[in-house]
């Protein structure tokens, strides 16, 4: 006996997404994860780059130090840009 408000049939029935899902699904799944993962990775070496050029900029006592911190903040900061989809992408040019 059911209700007349409960019609379950089989279109309601969610199948779990498994080997039987489309492969342009799971390909588009896939990509979308190693493009959080990348920009994850590029953030967290932009981070490094900024801190590095930081730090030689507060303790740079010579020229060249500073020239160094200027540099490392400026790599730190195209990386930055980079994840965040400001300047073109790198990969794009030497794949086509």
């Amino acid at each position: 006996m059911t209700e007349s408000g409960d019609r379950s049939t089989d279109e309601d029935v969610l199948e779990p997404v498994g080997s039987d899902a489309s492969p342009a699904v799971s390909g588009a799944v896939r990509d979308a994860l190693f493009d959080t993962v990348g920009t994850l990775l590029l953030l967290a070496l932009a981070l490094l780059c900024l801190a590095v050029g930081v730090q030689l900029l507060l303790t740079g006592s010579a020229g060249a130090a500073f020239v160094l911190a200027g540099g490392v903040l400026g790599i730190g900061c195209v990386l930055v840009a980079a994840a965040f989809d400001l300047v073109p992408s790198f990969h794009e040019r030497f794949v086509d």
